[in-house]
């Protein structure tokens, strides 16, 4: 794998960008353009909580799972 086709894996597709925010909006038409942000952050944070953790599984299966459980949780600011 070069430099170029790891990047264009990084880089999201703007049509499927837009495909996925007109299926959101038709899913949750009264949530505000905040509202929507918010819910695909926490997909993406369950996706890569879950990644993380089978990547680590094979690494260090000892460590990997309570580290994987710790990072799915919700992190709050607030003491």
């Amino acid at each position: 794998m070069n430099l170029e086709s790891l990047l264009a894996s990084l880089v999201p597709d703007p049509e499927a960008c837009r495909k996925k925010a007109e299926e959101l909006r038709t899913a949750f038409p009264q949530a505000t353009p905040e509202e929507l942000a918010e819910r695909l952050i926490r997909q993406a944070k369950v996706l890569l909580a879950a990644a993380g953790g089978g990547s680590g599984l094979v690494a260090n299966p000892i460590a990997a799972a309570p580290l994987a459980l710790a990072c799915s949780r919700p992190f709050s600011a607030s003491p």
